[in-house]
């Protein structure tokens, strides 16, 4: 007889089974994954389906391909890759993980888990792609992605936005859409650079890659949930991983492009304003600085060089050309101050009004934006210069039309460029570019960032050999592969606008805009505040660019400044040279790394306990330049005495000024000083302090390597501890990658009772071998008053008391010992 199995098992069983393949049924349906492509993980919604892939070991890429067919927009911020160059995956069974790198992937009532080192640290939720906003009896429905937050993270970046002292923005709705704000302070939270990226306190960071017009919700909504909504286009976002801050900003910058290398010349004294009228007036200017022995790199010429500068009047903006009347030899004076090692940089605006002389030629041309039946769009009445077009910086044509207006002044001796009013200041909506396939919001947060490219692209083209100089007032993310310098717009000259710039610049830095900086001594303000304007400077002279800047009714320049301002101004602009060498490494540091050059005190926290006791200090105006130096600048009128938190209770930290030395972890009051601002080393630094080859300096083509006066500040608690000098030409394009540099390595290391200073050389495979080097040493912090200490180089002890040398290398030793 043929046996009967199935009713060998009781009824239920057979129902049980059931509801578990009804289960597996249900969430094969909601997520799958391809198991013929293991670099890939899809999820499916209702919608469409979320396709993750390993960018690189420490960054994710997340899709949204909706099920009706839509072209994936092309990526303006990351350096895209192709298909087979991404990272393979896998997937663990048992567990029901994907792995993508370091990021593992779970899957829990609807929504996708993120692990690093095994730990959830962020949720998204997969089904919720749109969000339907009301305003003025109007419904706006936005694509949005959606991530569940912990509820102790803060979250920084974003762009540029004043929120007051406080670098964190979680709380927070904001804007995307790129738009100056002329006279902020402390309350600003849209501004000229709006950076879809947010990087959390949890050492994660996601970039939203999707340019158009939109926001960002930092919990404003809902309390635990980060969520960013744009009017169209491609939802991707790219989350990244890293065991530390600086993990997490190097790892950005490897999607998004390092800063190429800035001129060594940029790190110096800018001279202008708002502006130089005339030829005689600028020659006048330079020759003053000049013989009140102040040292200048550069000068800044506004739109009067083009023109009038009349308000709606004679402007001339689009003309690009020299305005002869007030410019009579510009030519000749910009070579003329090149003689004088000082760069003259020419504003530019992508406006072309309708007066100007180059108008009929960019029309008919079509190089100009459009309206929807392809005729030049002309804005009328709402913008401050006049009756204008925009050119269109998406056009092949009008790109290369706009290089060489460039091309042919940077032949006439032009050393680098401002382009303003880039966000574009006036973009309204009905504008077409790229032909009528680009409309208005959808590209205008790239605008800056696209006009930066044109530049940068142009210099590798036609001035190989010359290190661009691009200062920009808007971009987007992955603006500084280009070379852009951002500056924070137009502030007003008050102390909340002071008090808003340390926020601005590390939130900036952290985004990958490394030289954020602002206008010294503020832009907008009739008004003239002594003492704003002398602590304004010292802290410029610790941040990326020092640049003073502002409206001609109160001059920027120090020249013009009563003479016992200038005697404080005076120091902090010859610090500023002494400190080329230092400022130069951070940027080699920020090339290679993406290091910013400002960095929030909580960056370098050597545990969580440390971490969390630096955020919840909320000291958003002190801040490391470099890893050596605590900066915190003084943003109150009248302040005589600052509480400052230095961070880490086995550090050391060292005044700067007076060598006094006070224990890291915890609060001090310092007394305020007028001559200077508090400054704090780290113990067991070195620091490379360099002196002119003359008496005075006059610019940084005085600055050398070979002269340099090493302050080493000893710490007990650091026995290891290394600094670093970078040194190349100053001026060759990737000096670093063609192997034309050397990296001088400074090391303190206590040896028993003894103290070493060991000396290593690391050249390029390009860069000469024999140099002559005069170090004089200054020490500090030795500890027992009998001391001992020895230096070696390269590994071989050697005396203090005579020339020596090694290796074809001619090795000056002078010795101070300070307090």
């Amino acid at each position: 007889m043929k046996k009967n199995y199935f009713f060998k098992f009781p009824p239920f069983f057979y129902l049980f089974s059931l509801f578990l393949l009804t289960l597996i049924f249900l969430q094969a349906k909601n997520h799958k994954t391809c198991a013929q492509d293991r670099d890939e993980h899809n999820f499916k919604t209702n919608e469409g389906v979320w396709r993750l892939k390993a960018y690189n070991n420490s960054v994710l890429e997340g899709v949204f391909v909706p099920y009706k067919s839509e072209k994936e927009d092309t990526s303006y911020a990351v350096i895209r890759k192709k298909n087979n160059e991404y990272q393979k995956g896998d997937f663990i069974y048992d567990k029901d993980i994907w792995v993508l790198g370091k990021i593992k992937i779970g899957y829990k009532n609807g929504n996708l888990q993120f692990l690093y080192n095994d730990k959830i640290f962020l949720e998204q939720n997969i089904s919720k792609i749109e969000k339907k906003i009301t305003n003025d009896k109007e419904t706006t429905t936005y694509r949005q992605i959606q991530f569940n937050i912990s509820n102790d993270e803060q979250l920084f970046g974003t762009g540029s936005r004043a929120f007051g002292s406080n670098i964190n923005r979680r709380g927070k709705r904001l804007e995307l859409y790129n738009k100056a704000h002329y006279a902020y302070e402390d309350n600003a939270p849209l501004m000229n650079f709006n950076i879809p990226f947010v990087l959390s306190s949890n050492n994660y960071a996601i970039l939203f890659d999707n340019s158009q017009k939109g926001f960002l919700d930092l919990g404003a909504s809902e309390k635990n949930t980060l969520s960013f909504e744009c009017i169209g286009g491609t939802l991707r976002f790219y989350l990244i991983v890293g065991d530390n801050m600086q993990e997490v900003v190097e790892n950005y910058t490897e999607l998004t492009g390092k800063q190429p290398l800035l001129p060594r010349w940029a790190f110096g004294n800018f001279i202008s304003r708002y502006g130089y009228h005339t030829e005689t007036e600028t020659r006048q200017t330079v020759e003053k600085m000049q013989k009140a022995k102040y040292p200048a790199d550069a000068i800044i010429l506004d739109h009067y060089w083009y023109g009038k500068g009349e308000v709606k009047k004679n402007v001339a903006m689009g003309d690009l050309d020299w305005f002869r009347p007030q410019f009579p030899t510009g030519e000749k004076m910009i070579q003329d101050f090149a003689k004088q090692n000082i760069k003259t940089i020419l504003i530019t605006q992508p406006f072309v009004l309708t007066n100007s002389k180059n108008y009929e030629t960019t029309a008919q041309k079509g190089l100009l934006s459009t309206d929807k039946d392809g005729k030049p769009f002309i804005i009328k009445d709402i913008f401050w210069f006049g009756e204008t077009t925009l050119l269109d910086i998406f056009n092949d044509n009008s790109r290369l039309w706009f290089w060489e207006q460039y091309k042919r002044l940077t032949l006439q001796g032009v050393g680098g460029w401002w382009g303003d009013l880039g966000e574009p200041e006036v973009h309204p909506s009905g504008i077409f570019h790229g032909n009528k396939t680009l409309k208005a919001d959808e590209v205008h947060n790239v605008f800056g960032h696209y006009w930066a490219k044109t530049i940068a692209e142009g210099y590798k083209k036609d001035f190989a050999n010359v290190r661009p100089f691009i200062l920009m007032r808007a971009g987007f993310a992955g603006s500084q592969r280009f070379g852009m310098v951002p500056w924070s717009g137009d502030v007003h000259r008050a102390w909340g606008g002071l008090q808003a710039q340390v926020p601005i610049s590390l939130n900036m830095g952290m985004a990958g805009m490394a030289y954020m900086h602002s206008d010294l001594g503020g832009f907008a303000n009739d008004k003239y505040v002594p003492e704003l304007y002398m602590r304004w400077l010292q802290y410029g002279v610790f941040q990326p660019i020092f640049r003073p800047h502002s409206q001609e009714s109160v001059p920027s320049e120090p020249v013009f400044q009563p003479e016992n301002v200038q005697k404080v101004i005076r120091k902090a602009i010859e610090l500023r040279y002494s400190m080329i060498g230092y400022n130069y490494t951070l940027m080699w540091e920020n090339h290679t790394k993406g290091t910013p050059l400002m960095r929030p005190t909580f960056f370098y926290a050597n545990n969580d306990t440390e971490k969390t006791k630096i955020l919840n200090n909320d000291q958003a105006d002190t801040y490391f330049w470099g890893k050596n130096l605590l900066i915190a600048p003084v943003v109150k009128a009248g302040e005589t005495q600052k509480t400052i938190y230095l961070p880490d209770n086995t550090q050391t930290w060292i005044d700067f000024y007076t060598k006094k030395t006070y224990k890291g972890g915890q609060n001090h009051t310092i007394d305020i000083k007028m001559d200077y601002i508090p400054v704090f080393v780290r113990g067991g630094a070195v620091l490379p302090m360099a002196f002119p080859d003359k008496k005075s300096w006059k610019s940084t083509q005085d600055y050398s390597s070979t002269h340099l006066v090493l302050d080493v500040f000893f710490d007990e608690n650091k026995q290891n501890e290394t600094s670093y000098l970078y040194h190349d030409d100053g001026n060759t394009p990737d000096a670093y990658a063609k192997g034309n540099y050397e990296l001088l390595k400074f090391t303190t290391k206590k040896n028993g009772n003894d103290w070493e200073i060991i000396l290593e050389s690391e050249k390029g495979k390009n860069t000469a071998k024999n140099l002559v080097r005069d170090l004089h040493f200054h020490l500090y912090n030795l500890g027992e008053k009998n001391a001992k200490y020895k230096f070696l180089y390269n590994g071989k002890l050697i005396s203090t008391e005579k020339h020596i040398n090694w290796n074809g290398e001619k090795l000056v030793l002078k010795v101070v010992k300070g307090k």
